[in-house]
């Protein structure tokens, strides 16, 4: 099949890899905020926080990704500290999502298939511990890599890439590029699902005193959160790449070769990693 005339999505996905471009997977909105408490020193705003939002009548559901930590904001006169904020913390709409899987050497179709839609494949954290009774490499988050250079044989890496029913894959390595699994290991994933649109976008921008926009609906403890102002509303939401964006993109991927050497290579490049920009001039 030639990419300018596939119509299925599965096929014109399959023909772009071979020109290096992996289509780009559904972006969640993001806001930043700061987050006020009263209380005791709280320490730490977990990840995995939840919080909701309203934007025209709807209501949408917005996660922690990383722990933020709180530190003194008003001290009394007797040096007490009365409240505590979180500062430029960064939620994204959607919800977390949890799965694992069991390497299986002896499966040679296996695949490691993440069975939800609208993944925000910007979230995805991968660990792998050695089996299901020994944790050990549990605490360290394997990276996510698009290009070879730097990768050997030991190198704790995987590679995402698009699927069936635009569901995503990771590929892990071979023992040449990559670190290879070996059966028994356990693989456990944490990713955000999102709308995959851009509705959830501007959220927070009428925020003011006595009409907070956002709401912290879980807190570990069972703490109750003051305040969350925003500092930046949101923004960066984006559906999954279409066919046709991925027919114009993916030739120009194969040119770049992932280098920017010409005006042309630069602009490729920053609209993989910035698909919302509507305009952008490039010289040199």
């Amino acid at each position: 099949m030639f990419l300018d005339t596939g119509r299925v999505r599965g096929s014109v996905v399959s023909v772009s890899k071979q020109l290096g471009k992996t289509p780009r997977a559904s972006r969640a909105s993001r806001a930043i905020v700061n987050v006020y408490d009263s209380g005791a020193n709280p320490l730490v705003l977990k990840a995995g926080t939840k919080l909701t939002a309203k934007l025209n009548g709807k209501i949408y559901n917005f996660v922690t990704l990383t722990d933020y930590k709180f530190v003194a904001d008003t001290v009394d006169s007797s040096g007490i500290v009365t409240k505590w904020v979180a500062k430029n913390v960064s939620v994204h709409e959607g919800t977390l999502y949890k799965y694992s899987f069991t390497v299986d050497e002896t499966n040679k179709d296996q695949r490691f298939i993440l069975p939800t839609g609208n993944i925000d494949t910007t979230s995805i954290e991968a660990r792998v511990q050695k089996s299901f009774t020994d944790t050990s490499g549990y605490s360290k988050l394997w990276k996510h890599y698009n290009a070879i250079s730097g990768i050997d044989s030991t190198s704790e890496v995987y590679h995402v890439q698009e699927a069936e029913d635009k569901q995503y894959e990771l590929i892990f390595g071979d023992g040449i590029m990559g670190k290879k699994l070996s059966s028994g290991n356990i693989i456990r994933i944490v990713y955000l699902v999102t709308k995959g649109t851009n509705e959830a976008n501007d959220i927070g921008i009428n925020d003011r005193e006595g009409a907070r926009t956002f709401s912290i609906t879980s807190v570990s403890g069972g703490r109750t959160k003051n305040a969350v102002v925003i500092v930046t509303p949101s923004a960066g939401g984006e559906s999954v790449e279409t066919i046709r964006s991925v027919k114009f993109n993916a030739p120009k991927f194969f040119q770049t070769q992932n280098r920017a050497i010409t005006a042309d290579d630069y602009e490729t490049l920053v609209r993989k990693d910035f698909p919302n920009i509507d305009a952008m001039a490039v010289w040199g």
